[in-house]
């Protein structure tokens, strides 16, 4: 149980140290990772989203086995990208306007791309 707690906190401290290196003035940025519990994922979602316009989303796993993900905005309908990636990669997901979590098996590419047309699109 000790390894446990000390391994989410260690990869909760590199999603930290991830998301503090990205540039303030990215809007929508997606982080990839893999071995995250969701309780550091949400966290971190949240930390993005009062940093950064757009959909801010941290995916976790691979593109062999998928991902689950947490999508989250300030000024964004989550629910809009929900659609989209349930519609055009067959995820499973939902949530509020604010955030939305779900599952999806597509590739990191993919995913990166459809994320980045919805911001461009909004």
């Amino acid at each position: 149980m000790l390894d446990q707690k000390i391994t989410e906190e260690f990869l909760f401290l590199l999603l930290s140290l991830q998301i503090s290196m990205l540039d303030s003035n990215e809007a929508g940025p997606i982080i990839f990772t893999e071995g995250a519990d969701t309780t550091s994922i949400r966290e971190a979602v949240n930390t993005m989203t009062g940093k950064h316009k757009g959909y801010c989303g941290i995916f976790n796993g691979n593109d062999e086995a998928g991902y689950s993900f947490i999508i989250g905005s300030r000024d964004s309908d989550c629910n809009i990208i929900a659609k989209e990636l349930r519609e055009k990669l067959g995820a499973k997901c939902g949530g509020k306007p604010v955030m939305i979590q779900g599952q999806v098996l597509a590739p990191r590419e993919e995913i990166t791309g459809l994320i980045r047309l919805q911001d461009c699109n909004k």
